[in-house]
């Protein structure tokens, strides 16, 4: 069998760009509503290679996906793991704005780990009030 380009194809079967351009619409529609399950399977991922990717269990991964509410920064990771990047975009009937803080997520949870790390290794200092001796916790 030959090989022909896409574009030899479109143009065989006489496909405009305006035909083009509303079916590619259709499936960037199609693609954007799907749930997390979903899009991995269109991703051609199983849970298990995802997990891999994020470093948590297959089970984990099971229970993200049917969850109904997500953190945007694990949300972000589960798009990033698939190989693909969280935007959040707000639509107001004046115009569309990019959230651009979501830009990292990755970034945000090693803050998180840090700040949590940070708070681990202080120990804490409890006086004595008739003293004031200081003794750690």
């Amino acid at each position: 069998m030959v090989s022909k380009s896409w574009q030899e194809f479109l143009e065989k079967h006489n496909i405009s760009a305006d035909r083009q351009a509303a079916s590619e619409q259709r499936a960037h529609k199609f693609i954007a509503s799907l749930k997390l399950g979903e899009l991995r399977k269109a991703r051609e991922l199983t849970q298990q290679q995802l997990a891999e990717t994020l470093g948590i269990s297959q089970a984990s991964v099971s229970e993200l996906e049917s969850r109904a509410d997500l953190l945007l920064s694990t949300l972000g990771r589960f798009i990033q793991a698939s190989g693909g990047e969280l935007q959040l975009v707000a639509h107001y009937p004046d115009g569309d704005i990019l959230i651009d803080r979501l830009a990292n997520p990755e970034q945000a949870t090693q803050k998180a780990k840090a700040r949590t790390t940070s708070r681990k290794a202080k120990p804490r200092t409890r006086r004595k009030v008739q003293t004031g001796e200081s003794t750690a916790a």
